[in-house]
């Protein structure tokens, strides 16, 4: 039984990974209580940060509206928190999420400054462990999904050039992995189903192949029935 707020806040991931959303929903609830009797403010803006996702998840799911408003909000309440932080690392996620809202709102140019102001702040903890973590390849890969829908051609070989590196390191953490490049695929066949139909298929047989493969992509196998190449 989890007792602290990071046990309660893994518990709350876990959960929504597993497609359990109300559960997950709940367990963030008491993960952010918890957090403020703990006085852990950087944990209450990464719980902010989890409520943002199951709200985004719901909305895809849904396309409801209110569940938008519900995710843009708790991003921008965890930027807002996390900019008073002494620790300047603390805004990399909030930052990295309200991204994902606005990009998803249609607010391309402003959705592209806050993934590059998350990924300059992520650079320098990247240059200070010099060891390339799961989350700046997976901010780069957002940040190059979106210039793409913004019109810059040059992305799409730069977001190939990043999936190469990460299945090189597929070792290390290949189900985290798998749900970031199996994501891209997806997106790949959405943003380029319009434009050229043969890359969209493509980018969707990867995706295929790679949700099939890896029972553990519990999300992503629903996100591919729902997705219709024509």
């Amino acid at each position: 039984m989890p007792n602290t707020a990071r046990q309660l806040h893994a518990q709350a991931e876990t959960l929504r990974e597993e497609g359990k959303i109300l559960e997950a929903l709940q367990t963030i609830s008491q993960a952010l209580l918890r957090y403020e009797v703990e006085a852990d403010i950087a944990g209450f803006a990464e719980a902010l940060c989890s409520q943002f996702l199951i709200y985004n998840h719901l909305y895809q799911q849904t396309k409801f509206q209110p569940y938008l408003e519900c995710a843009r909000a708790a991003a921008e309440a965890s930027v807002r928190i996390a900019k008073k932080l002494t620790d300047k690392s603390g805004l990399i996620i909030p930052l990295f999420n309200l991204a994902k809202a606005l990009e998803i709102l249609e607010d391309l140019p402003a959705a592209i400054e806050n993934y590059q102001q998350a990924a300059q702040i992520n650079q320098k903890t990247v240059l200070a462990k010099h060891d390339q973590n799961l989350l700046d390849f997976d901010i780069k890969l957002h940040l190059e999904l979106c210039r793409l829908e913004n019109g810059d051609k040059t992305a799409l070989e730069k977001i190939e050039k990043t999936i190469e590196k990460l299945e090189a390191n597929k070792n290390k953490n290949s189900f985290h992995i798998n749900v970031l490049i199996s994501g891209v695929y997806l997106k790949l066949t959405s943003l380029l189903k319009k434009q050229n139909l043969t890359q969209a298929k493509k980018y969707f047989k990867l995706a295929t192949d790679l949700i099939n493969s890896d029972g553990r992509l519990i999300l992503r196998k629903k996100q591919l029935q729902a997705l219709h190449l024509e």
